[in-house]
């Protein structure tokens, strides 16, 4: 028996989900720093740790888990769709965004509700604005292509992987 199609994963195979993520929350945590002048490396920490716990301990966490969906897609991504778990997503994540940001500004000793809405505008905008693809993956997949059919197969929310997948 031959191999004649090679099957492909999106996250942190392709594209280096953990990786753009944990940008996006050292370019928001930057702005937060500037604009209160503290080290953002605080801001940084505690937005992840608030995050991982945040999403953890959330009622939509159970499904989030099920389908491959973690904090760091719950602080951008839409969850389009009519599937009872992604209303759920949807209903969650304002709260989720604000809270992770608020969060991260209490552990610099600020509180301050409009500039932790900013910092979840910043984090979106900078997660969509780099999609950190795999260095090796262009001419991998040039190679592959080359001898086998190639196919994608990707868990998550159905719109948030298409997203990137676009973007990509």
């Amino acid at each position: 028996m031959s191999i004649r199609t090679v099957l492909l994963d999106l996250d942190n195979t392709l594209l280096m989900e953990d990786a753009a993520t944990q940008a996006a929350v050292r370019a928001a945590s930057a702005r937060a720093a500037h604009r209160i002048d503290t080290d953002p490396a605080v801001i940084e920490a505690a937005a992840v740790s608030a995050a991982e716990a945040l999403f953890r301990s959330s009622p939509v966490f159970s499904y989030g888990d099920e389908m491959g969906i973690w904090w760091g897609e719950a602080l951008w991504g839409d969850f389009a769709g009519d599937a009872a778990g992604l209303r759920a997503l949807r209903a969650f994540v304002p709260g989720f965004r604000q809270a992770v940001w608020t969060a991260a500004l209490a552990a610099a000793g600020v509180t301050d509700a409009a500039l932790a809405a900013d910092l979840g505008t910043a984090f979106v905008q900078a997660r969509r604005s780099e999609w950190a693809i795999d260095p090796a993956a262009g001419p991998t997949l040039e190679r592959l292509a080359a001898r086998y059919r190639l196919a994608l197969v990707t868990n998550g929310a159905p719109d948030v992987q298409r997203e990137k997948l676009a973007a990509s």
